[in-house]
């Protein structure tokens, strides 16, 4: 068996998610999710590093953001973060629309570009 990386099937597992998962303790950089963003995937982050940077947590009263964000990395916070967007996202189809909208509307070259040169002057 020989494992590679396809970026057609990426594209299509991304393009046919709703949601997408990236609890990473630490992440420098972080360019899955602006992947997931682009293809209306919303992403579920631990707000560290570049997750921080490029991901915007909902506001049910305001309506911004781009995806769902925790700062508390445990389990427990990570299930009551996914039930949450699970909440919106079968309870509240208007938003969760808004929330795709949103964050496919990011500027993905640019915050590439910036995680890029991040990563490169930090080493």
């Amino acid at each position: 068996m020989r494992i590679t990386f396809n970026e057609a099937l990426a594209q299509q597992i991304y393009a046919g998610s709703d949601y997408f998962l990236m609890p990473s303790a630490f992440e420098p950089s972080g360019l899955s999710q602006m992947m997931a963003m682009r293809y209306g995937s919303i992403p579920v982050v631990h707000l560290v590093g570049g997750l921080r940077d490029s991901v915007q947590p909902y506001n049910q009263y305001t309506g911004a953001g781009t995806g769902f964000g925790f700062d508390n990395y445990s389990s427990v916070v990570l299930g009551e973060i996914m039930s949450y967007a699970y909440r919106i996202y079968h309870e509240d189809a208007p938003a969760w629309q808004r929330l795709q909208q949103q964050a496919m509307a990011q500027d993905l070259i640019g915050g590439i570009r910036r995680r890029i040169t991040s990563v490169s002057i930090n080493k």
